[in-house]
């Protein structure tokens, strides 16, 4: 997102379901066949371009049509 962005992990004690809210795709894996086709660079990249977009007001439509694309694209080799 820039220079500027940055986290920070907080020492407080969490929320109890903290511990529970995490991504889980083994049920998509095993039911569906489903398996990532980004790795997490690629992934988290597309998902800073979108909210930088957004955050500079373009048209998140054209932005969320054209990542469509690009997936796509990512995934028949072209």
């Amino acid at each position: 997102m820039g220079g500027e962005a940055c986290w920070t992990l907080e020492e407080n004690a969490q929320p109890h379901e903290a511990h529970y809210l995490k991504l889980d795709c083994s049920k998509a894996r095993s039911v569906l066949g489903w398996k990532p086709r980004w790795n997490m660079d690629t992934s988290l990249g597309h998902v800073v371009d979108w909210y930088k977009a957004h955050l500079s007001g373009k048209d998140m439509r054209e932005m969320s049509m054209q990542q469509i694309r690009i997936y796509e694209s990512a995934m028949s080799g072209n």
